[in-house]
């Protein structure tokens, strides 16, 4: 699942002369999917990430999509990393990008503000976390961190679900905003290095 889901976004991005590449400490073996994490919501994390990246270094020189899929050190978290070589999120957006309705894209069919809210609600129902960091050499690097254990009753994938507590922790351990709550699409601040 996860090698045809790459596959198919190097393809577009292909089509939009960006080069999407899979880090070589990456595994892609089905194996490493926990089996709590449905198809769609594997699409909806690593398939938004990957579209935004390929939206934010589209245009520029060597346009350039990182991905890599791993486990964390101790073998107990899905690591998904995607990285671009686009301008990078800037520093007082890093919060706001996962809001629902926010996007820095201009107005129309490509700006919504949905895809990264919904990263977020998906990472947040299997008690993960999300987070936006800028890279080494520029452009933004998202992660997102899944545990490989199902959680425990009462950890953060059953809070996130509770009544109006959509949440994603960052590396600080800091909450964001419901995800369900926000702006409304069209509302938010035009940018350049769009993100949804």
């Amino acid at each position: 699942m996860l090698a045809a889901l790459l596959l198919g976004k190097t393809a577009q991005a292909n089509e939009r002369g960006v080069e999407l590449v899979v880090s070589a400490d990456s595994r892609l073996d089905d194996g490493l999917l926990p089996g709590s994490l449905p198809a769609r919501d594997l699409v909806t994390i690593l398939g938004n990430l990957i579209d935004n990246a390929v939206d934010a270094a589209q245009g520029g020189v060597r346009p350039r999509v990182t991905v890599t899929a791993s486990t964390g050190e101790d073998g107990a978290e899905l690591v998904l990393r995607v990285s671009d070589t686009g301008p990078g999120v800037d520093p007082d957006h890093a919060e706001e990008v996962f809001r629902r309705g926010f996007t820095t894209k201009p107005s129309g069919p490509g700006g919504r503000g949905l895809g990264l809210a919904l990263v977020q609600q998906a990472v947040a129902r299997h008690g993960g976390t999300l987070s936006v960091t800028s890279g080494d050499e520029g452009g933004a690097v998202f992660e997102a961190r899944l545990p490989l254990r199902t959680p425990a009753p009462g950890t953060r994938a059953e809070e996130a679900e509770g009544p109006g507590s959509t949440r994603a922790g960052t590396d600080s351990g800091s909450t964001r905003a419901d995800a369900a709550r926000g702006v409304a699409p069209g509302a938010a601040a035009q940018d350049p290095g769009a993100r949804t």
